[in-house]
């Protein structure tokens, strides 16, 4: 299995800690209102112009490692977003330009007309799914023909909605849930094809269950979650034993966050595969429907151990795409030292 790496700019993170008034985890510092309240001061201050050199000088050392890099758009300025854009490309980079939801749509047809590759931005602030939609429809009208097929490629940013994600011709998108979920003991598991008490399969682009796993999530302010796997019974319990063990592992391996990250990862490479056939039947579109992993591949202090751990358990589903960011950039260099690696170190495997 090889690993193929992708920079964003940061953009989201800078946004809601120098735009928004938010934090780094994306709450709203008392005082402030977010998006109704946002200024654009930053973006003419030095420390905004020494981010966006440092992010030059690192994308001149980096671009040669990278699938692609994007660029450090200004969300909800376009004006500002094709400013930057174009002095990027004045220091000798092809980043992707991000055109967000709620910007005029001459701005996503003017980077229509210009480049072969576009981000497209709305579920990381917020927006409901209904919104995006009717947001999103006109966009790919604009940009596909009378089978669906795009003329160009698309990246969506956050996309973990399984239905958005297969309702448009997307090239790619990114999604950080796999370890979000991870992290707040959740596994993610397809939705069971069940008849009778026969379970026929898995469903990877239907809704999918996510379910609390570890010790600390069976109780919530004291009451019992009746969600957590412990609690689930039948045919129902039976199709998640069954998910967990044909992938090598067991219901009680998932109590350790390692282990819970792999599953979520395998969950999203079968959401990969089976997206990618729903891109070639609909769409005409075989090479549409990459996912990225964003955040952090597998831990927020990634170690040899842990990559090929990973490796060893998800590469017999073919490549994995992550999606750094700069603005956490010590995460994905840690991600890079040790990737692709040929060495393995055993950590703590399921029996």
């Amino acid at each position: 299995m090889t690993i193929k790496f992708s920079l964003d700019s940061g953009a989201h993170s800078l946004y809601n800690i120098k735009f928004a008034g938010k934090d780094e985890d994306g709450n709203t510092i008392k005082g402030t209102h977010a998006r109704m309240n946002t200024t654009y001061d930053f973006y003419k201050t030095p420390a905004f112009k020494a981010y966006l050199e440092k992010y030059v000088q690192y994308l001149h050392e980096r671009k040669n490692r990278l699938e692609f890099y994007v660029s450090l758009d200004i969300i909800f300025n376009p004006k500002a977003s094709w400013e930057v854009q174009q002095y990027l490309e004045s220091c000798g980079l092809k980043p992707i330009p991000v055109f967000h939801y709620g910007e005029d749509i001459k701005w996503f047809k003017k980077y229509v007309d210009r480049y072969d590759y576009v981000g497209i931005g709305g579920l990381g602030q917020d927006i409901t799914k209904q919104k995006f939609i009717r947001f999103c429809d006109p966009l790919f009208e604009m940009i596909s023909n009378k089978n669906g097929t795009p003329c160009i490629k698309t990246h969506g940013f956050a996309m973990t909605s399984i239905h958005l994600v297969k309702r448009y011709p997307w090239f790619s998108v990114d999604s950080a849930t796999h370890h979000k979920a991870s992290f707040n003991g959740h596994l993610l598991i397809p939705k069971p094809v069940i008849k009778g008490r026969e379970i026929l399969g898995f469903d990877y682009l239907g809704p999918n269950c996510i379910v609390p796993v570890t010790e600390r999530r069976k109780y919530q302010k004291g009451k019992p979650v009746l969600r957590h796997i412990s609690r689930a019974t039948g045919v129902v319990y039976d199709a998640y034993t069954k998910y967990v063990f044909d992938h090598g592992m067991n219901i009680e391996d998932m109590d350790i966050v390692d282990n819970r990250v792999v599953m979520n990862a395998i969950y999203y490479q079968h959401v990969q595969q089976a997206l990618k056939v729903r891109m070639g039947e609909t769409f005409d579109y075989e090479e549409g429907g990459n996912i990225y992993f964003a955040g952090s591949l597998v831990h927020s202090t990634a170690t040899q151990e842990r990559l090929d751990y990973f490796n060893k358990h998800t590469k017999k589903l073919g490549n994995v795409r992550f999606l750094g960011s700069f603005y956490y950039k010590s995460i994905l260099e840690k991600t890079m030292k040790y990737a692709n690696k040929k060495k393995r170190v055993k950590l703590r495997s399921p029996k």
